[in-house]
């Protein structure tokens, strides 16, 4: 188990939440938008304007959540996955054990894809001792 230092350093990380519901209300309201264009203003000023109003969907739709990482943590513990072992914690304190199993499942194949990344390094191979 991984201990709390009392040196460990903090890393407040921005991270969005992406689910399925999210993204079929952000297409729909992109592909729903009217924008008219001033030919009459500067090209940059133009782009400047449609940009800012995609931007304001973006966070609409996607709020950015601050997420703490500390040194204490192991390095496989991302912004996106330390969210998914809150909300993993929260549906067990609840009693969701078939939701909170479920959100494990994907908690796992987070820790699989970065010990597949690590691993594929060529010096993982050559320092054994980092590995």
């Amino acid at each position: 188990m991984w201990s709390f230092e009392e040196n460990s350093e903090q890393d407040k990380r921005m991270f969005r939440k992406r689910t399925a519901e999210q993204r079929a209300c952000f297409l729909a309201s992109v592909t729903s938008l009217v924008y008219t264009v001033n030919l009459d203003g500067c090209g940059q000023e133009e782009f400047v304007n449609f940009y800012s109003i995609l931007l304001s969907l973006f966070d609409k739709y996607y709020p950015e959540w601050d997420i703490t990482v500390n040194s204490a943590d192991p390095p496989y513990v991302t912004a996106a996955v330390k969210s998914m072992l809150r909300q993993k914690n929260k549906l067990m304190r609840l009693g969701h054990i078939e939701k909170a199993a479920a959100v494990a499942i994907k908690i796992g194949a987070a820790n699989k894809h970065y010990n597949n990344v690590e691993l594929s390094r060529p010096d993982a191979f050559t320092n054994a001792t980092n590995l």
